[in-house]
């Protein structure tokens, strides 16, 4: 007797099954609550510290400045948005590539002080796969906590992992907030 093909139905109910089970399951972890990750025990908030968002520069010896955005979150997450093309040039190698967005993690050796890791996945314009970027230094918040330094080591690697370069790279940030409604422009006519 021959075997009938599955029931399109069939197939759609069993991935709406897994679905639900999928999103009962992480209830019941605590996943994906409201409050969101956890910060890190003794990580202060505030812009006496890191935790927020940052207009970033970032230049590796030799190169081109990199503008990005990045976000250190109380988790200890690190999250970096650059240009989706960067003209690169570091270690004698010069191509313009396609960069992910960058995520990483950070620690708190000091008061002021954030010992970081970020990664970029890499591909050439056609798409394909040119390995990696990796930075990992260290920021300095600046005592007013609304700008950083930092300096640290970019390492390149090819799709297999093997180091095709590498580059020490220096850092500046300002962090990003909201301005005072009194220090707006407002851009928007009166109502009438």
């Amino acid at each position: 007797m021959p075997r009938q093909a599955p029931q399109p139905h069939r197939a759609t109910r069993r991935v709406g099954t897994a679905c639900i089970v999928a999103l009962l399951l992480a209830a019941a972890l605590g996943l994906g609550s409201a409050a969101g990750p956890a910060a890190i025990p003794g990580t202060p908030t505030g812009a006496g510290t890191f935790v927020g968002s940052w207009r970033t520069t970032v230049v590796p010896a030799g190169g081109s400045p990199v503008p990005s955005l990045t976000t250190y979150e109380a988790d200890g997450t690190l999250i970096v948005s650059r240009p989706p093309v960067v003209p690169a040039k570091v270690g004698g190698l010069s191509r313009p590539v396609v960069t992910s967005a960058g995520q990483g993690a950070r620690a708190r050796p000091g008061a002021r002080t954030a010992a970081i890791v970020v990664v970029f996945l890499e591909a050439d314009l056609q798409g394909r796969a040119l390995g990696s970027q990796t930075i990992r230094g260290t920021d300095r918040l600046a005592p007013d906590g609304q700008t950083f330094q930092g300096e640290g080591a970019l390492t390149v690697r090819d799709p297999q992992g093997r180091v095709v370069a590498t580059s020490t790279v220096t850092a500046r940030g300002t962090r990003l907030a909201l301005a005072a409604p009194s220090q707006r422009q407002t851009a928007e006519p009166a109502q009438r």
